[in-house]
C-alpha cells in the first residue's frame, strides 16, 4: 500500500512534530502580515499518519481518510467539521457510542464535505466511517469537539485577530480573512480546522485551488 505523498504537496515538511501534545497557547501577531501563503501554511504541516485507515476498491485505488483525526491534533474547533478523504467513497457516516448522529451518501468525486446538522458537542468524541463504493466500511477515525473554555478563548482570539487584520487591510478579502484564520490554527496544529478554513473560501485563488486539488488527488494502489 503506498503512503500519501504529504511531501508532494507542501514541499520540505518542518522537523517532526508532536502531535499528542496540547501546546501552549501563542500570542495573537498584533501586526498581521497580508504577505501569508496557504503554500507556508501547509508547509508547517506535519504529515497524515503513517498509515492512515483506509481501503481498497480495487487493485487501482486506495482510500485514505484524512481530516479531522490523521493529521495535527484529533480535537477540532469547528462544531460542523469539514470531512475530507482522498479516494472514491460511496457514504460517509458520523457516530457516537449511542448511535448514528448523520450518514450521508456522496458522489465518487466528491472528497470533501462539512457536516450539515445540528452543532455538535463541546468535550465530546465522535467517529467518523467511510464505506467505499461496494458499500463496505473501510475507515472509522475517532475526534472530539474541542471544550468549551478553549472554544471560547479561540473565538474571541479570532474575533480580535479579524478586527486587527480588517483594521488594517480595509480591503482584505475573505480568502485573505481565512489565510490569516488559518495561520491562527496552522499555528495550534488544529489542522483540521486548518482544512476548514481553506475550503471554505468560495471564489478561491489558483494558488489555493491548486493546493485544495492536490490534498483530495486519489492516490494509485
Amino acid at each position: 500500500m503506498r503512503r500519501l505523498n504529504w511531501a508532494a504537496l507542501i514541499g520540505t515538511i518542518l522537523a517532526a512534530l508532536s502531535l499528542n501534545s496540547s501546546p501552549s497557547r501563542p500570542p495573537l501577531d498584533s501586526n498581521p502580515a497580508p504577505e501569508i501563503t496557504w503554500t507556508a501554511i501547509f508547509g508547517k504541516a506535519p504529515p497524515p499518519a503513517s498509515r492512515p485507515p483506509g481501503g481498497s476498491r480495487g487493485n487501482d485505488e486506495q482510500v485514505y481518510a484524512i481530516a479531522p483525526g490523521q493529521i495535527g491534533r484529533a480535537e477540532v474547533w469547528h462544531d460542523q467539521p469539514l470531512f475530507v478523504w482522498q479516494g472514491s467513497i460511496r457514504q460517509i457516516e458520523l457516530v457516537t457510542a449511542t448511535g448514528t448522529v448523520w450518514s450521508q451518501a456522496v458522489t465518487a468525486t466528491t472528497h470533501s464535505i462539512a457536516y450539515p446538522g445540528p452543532t455538535l458537542q463541546p468535550g465530546r468524541t465522535y467517529e467518523w466511517i467511510i464505506y467505499n463504493l461496494a458499500k463496505v466500511p473501510i475507515a472509522r477515525v475517532a475526534f472530539r469537539i474541542m471544550a468549551a473554555p478553549e472554544r471560547e478563548q479561540i473565538a474571541a482570539d479570532l474575533a480580535e485577530l479579524t478586527a486587527q487584520f480588517t483594521a488594517q487591510f480595509s480591503d482584505a478579502t475573505p480568502e485573505q480573512i481565512a489565510l490569516q484564520r488559518a495561520n491562527y490554527f496552522a499555528d495550534r496544529q488544529l489542522w483540521a480546522d486548518v482544512l476548514q478554513e481553506a475550503f471554505a473560501v468560495t471564489e478561491p485563488s489558483s494558488e489555493l485551488v491548486r493546493i485544495q486539488n492536490e490534498i483530495t488527488a486519489r492516490v494509485a494502489a
